[in-house]
């Protein structure tokens, strides 16, 4: 009896474009995985038969490393990145290089991070390179087998992270019993050229909380979003119409999250509606903070706290959607509309802390797509609390009407246009012996996978039945309608 196993798929660094995530998924369909979950270190698993080599080598073919266990892969803090705040020298470029630094095998659990970027733990792998205050330098922890973490002595530069890395792998993974300071002696043994720098002073890092990054979130320019399996998984085929739909608003990529989610960054204003009634017809978990607006305001202005929460309590007893716009509270003494850059904005009178029924509120709408223009709408003129929560929620509701309904007509014609794509099949056939090369097949006997396309086939192929070179294989078109 085949017995079941969680195998893993490595998604370098924790970021993959979307046609490259659905490519993923469509080979885990036709191999009926119905579910996939992530994995703590930024990879996609699932669980399947251990003995599949087909499946194995289908996933191999798109250059994806692929195994059973012992799966340690690099995590860094680049889902993060463009969201959060960043130390200053931080980019997407550095990530990269270093990221390219690393061996493919990597025999011990290693992270890159930000403390800046709270999306990712700073601790965790046995190898931990966290950012420093100094441009391109990094304080390099150690995990010991008590569980306790060895300070580096001096700091590495960006430059020799991988190097430091391939050093650390070949002493440790000879020895784990080694004490720190004798590990430190040995690597400096080591004949290769190490950067590095001394503490101008000893790093203060703290253990934090993670934001809570499932939800829609504004960054003051686009929109982003977290969102994790309803189960703790993702069902494949759900993957894939959303796949679809994020390359028709134009998202390239996708972030996987040390926390098992998924997260999209750079999402357009006007895509958001589209957005937002997709997720709420799907089994996606997006939390509380998708089901909320994005609330900004002084969070020293004890008046503007306590609105919020009242506004949140109305608005959650009248049946809360998943709005997913912007609010801002300000006093009115301090409003200038141009200014201001979230979707709605209330104006308030900052005498009191608490609401009372001298209060009076005015709702200002966007009108605009450009964040920066001042250009609003006022609602009404000043209104009582009970008149501005009833506006705005009339109004939040309105705007979230957006159906979905097109997308999913669109989506079922691309489906027919697909199909039909099949039935059409792209075949080849030997002039010699009249012997069919199909794609979809391949030629297992020669080692080729299901779904290789001829042009990929190697120079050097034959018919496998009368030996003809590939010169001698033609295309032909055949119709299964």
């Amino acid at each position: 009896m085949n017995k079941l196993a969680y195998q893993h798929i490595k998604i370098k660094a924790g970021r993959i474009n979307v046609d490259r995530f659905r490519q993923i998924i469509k080979v885990l369909i036709r191999y009926q995985i119905d579910k996939i979950s992530i994995g703590e270190q930024q990879t996609i698993y699932y669980q399947g038969i251990k003995e599949n080599e087909l499946l194995s080598k289908s996933i191999e073919t798109l250059n994806f490393s692929f195994q059973t266990e012992n799966n340690y892969n690099l995590v860094s803090s680049i889902p993060a990145l463009d969201i959060l705040a960043s130390s200053h020298w931080i980019h997407a470029g550095v990530y990269s290089k270093i990221a390219q630094s690393f061996p493919k095998i990597k025999p011990l659990s290693v992270r890159v991070v930000d403390p800046s970027q709270r999306l990712v733990s700073l601790f965790g792998s046995q190898v931990n390179f966290i950012a420093s205050e100094q441009l391109n330098f990094w304080y390099l922890y150690i995990r010991n087998l008590d569980g306790t973490y060895f300070l580096w002595p001096v700091m590495i530069n960006s430059n020799s992270v991988g190097g430091t890395y391939q050093i650390l792998c070949e002493l440790l993974t000879n020895n784990i019993y080694l004490d720190n300071k004798t590990l430190v002696k040995l690597f400096n043994q080591q004949n290769v050229s190490i950067s590095t720098r001394n503490y101008l002073e000893q790093p203060k890092i703290e253990s934090m909380e993670f934001p809570y990054f499932d939800g829609l979130h504004y960054t003051g320019k686009d929109y982003w979003f977290g969102f994790s399996g309803a189960k703790g998984y993702f069902t494949t085929k759900e993957l894939d119409v959303f796949f679809v739909l994020l390359e028709n608003i134009k998202v390239k990529e996708i972030y996987i999250n040390l926390r098992g989610g998924l997260i999209i960054k750079g999402i357009d204003a006007d895509k958001v509606p589209l957005l937002n009634q997709w997720i709420k017809r799907s089994t996606f978990k997006t939390g509380r903070a998708f089901n909320e607006l994005g609330w900004q305001f002084d969070g020293l202005d004890l008046k503007a706290y306590n609105l919020k929460n009242g506004f949140s309590k109305q608005l959650s007893e009248r049946g809360n959607e998943n709005y997913g716009f912007s609010l801002k509270l300000i006093p009115k003494n301090q409003l200038n509309l141009f200014k201001e850059d979230t979707d709605y904005v209330i104006a308030y009178s900052s005498f009191l802390p608490f609401s009372s029924i001298f209060d009076r509120y005015k709702l200002y709408i966007k009108k605009s797509k450009n964040p920066l223009d001042g250009i609003y709408a006022q609602v009404g003129y000043s209104q009582s609390y009970e008149e501005i929560v009833e506006n705005l929620y009339t109004k939040l509701k309105s705007e979230s009407t957006l159906q979905i309904n097109n997308f999913i007509l669109e989506q079922e014609e691309i489906n027919k246009v697909e199909s039909n794509q099949e039935k059409n099949t792209q075949l080849y056939i030997c002039e010699e012996c009249d012997t069919i090369y199909d794609p979809e097949i391949g030629d297992i006997n020669q080692g080729i996978l299901p779904g290789t396309d001829f042009k990929f086939l190697p120079e050097d192929y034959a018919c496998s039945v009368c030996g003809a070179h590939k010169s001698a294989i033609k295309e032909i078109q055949i119709n299964f309608n």
